[in-house]
């Protein structure tokens, strides 16, 4: 059995990186991001992993007879302390990760 990831947040930062370094352990792996890098590494698909949509997008692409570890990499910051936080913006958090 093939290792494979869904690597999220792929297309820049510490999703790329991690996408790179399973990549070149051999690794097959679908590159999520809105606005994937169509240069690598892995295999890019552009989708929101805010909706339903965008995530049953990235299991369908991902091969189903393959063991998948999924690294979540889709930044998201609040600028602001917790108990501060509105409940939308909290929800908004949740939903990417």
């Amino acid at each position: 059995m093939s290792e494979a990831a869904i690597v999220t947040g792929a297309a820049s930062g510490i999703g790329r990186a991690v996408a790179g370094c399973l990549v070149g352990e051999g690794w097959d792996v679908l590159a999520v991001d809105l606005e994937p890098d169509p240069t690598g590494p892995g295999a890019p698909l552009a989708a929101d992993l805010t909706t339903r949509e965008g995530n049953r997008a990235a299991v369908a692409a991902a091969q189903p007879s393959m063991r998948l570890v999924l690294p979540n990499m889709a930044p998201w910051a609040i600028p602001t302390p917790s108990p501060d936080t509105a409940p939308m913006t909290t929800s908004d958090v949740m939903s990417v990760r």
